[in-house]
C-alpha cells in the first residue's frame, strides 16, 4: 500500500513526489515522512 492510498483528501493535496519513510515508535508524532521535509502526521492518514 503507498502512502498516498492512506491519506486522507485533505492531507492528499499536500503530497509531494518523495521516497516516504514510516516511523513505527509509539512516540513518533510523525507517521510518514520524506527527505525533503514533507511529514504527515496521525490525523492525515
Amino acid at each position: 500500500m503507498t502512502v498516498k492510498a492512506l491519506l486522507t483528501e485533505v492531507a492528499l493535496r499536500r503530497l509531494e513526489a518523495a521516497d516516504y519513510r514510516f516511523c513505527a515508535g509509539r512516540g513518533c508524532d510523525v507517521v510518514y515522512f520524506a527527505g525533503g521535509g514533507s511529514t504527515f502526521v496521525a490525523g492525515d492518514v
